[in-house]
Formats: structure tokens, sequence, C-alpha cells
């Protein structure tokens, strides 16, 4: 597993280097997040710094957006996976 830190990504935001980030839902309905910079083609995880094997999750679609938009400005393509497995509330 390729993996990116927070504040890593952070340095890469201010070049505007993020080419994509792709949110994934886990089977447990947390948030995951992998991104593309513009000088390597490769999907990266999103790790935190006390935990670079471990990837980055939010229990919350809003917060992560909210965490997004906030460190690392306007992405040119964002995607979201969601895990049908999972029931919603009316099923």
């Amino acid at each position: 597993m390729q993996t990116i830190t927070e504040t890593d990504l952070v340095r890469v935001a201010e070049y505007k280097a993020i080419k994509s980030i792709r949110i994934e839902e886990t089977h447990d309905a947390h948030y995951r997040v992998y991104v593309v910079t513009t000088t390597e083609q490769k999907e990266r995880t999103l790790t935190t710094l006390r935990d670079r094997e471990s990837p980055r999750e939010w229990a919350s679609l809003d917060t992560l957006v909210k965490n997004i938009r906030s460190k690392y400005g306007v992405i040119p393509h964002i995607s979201l996976s969601l895990n049908y497995e999972i029931k919603g509330p009316d099923a």
C-alpha cells in the first residue's frame, strides 16, 4: 500500500498538484481517502503522522468534505464509492 500523510498532502495541495481524490465507504460506514498527484500516477492511501500504516478514516462524510475544502482547496476530480452492502435507515 502506497501512502501519503495529511501533512504531505497539504504540501502537495499548496503546489496545486492533486490530480484526483477518491473517497471510499468502508464496510463499517466510515470513509477513506485515496489520492493521485500530478507528479505520480499511482494512487496513495491517506494516513496520519501517528500511524502511517493504517488508512485515515472519517465517520462522517460531511466532516470529510469540510476537511478537504479547508485543507486542500479546489480538487480537479473527486469521486465517491459507496458500499451498497450497508443498510440505510429505510431498509
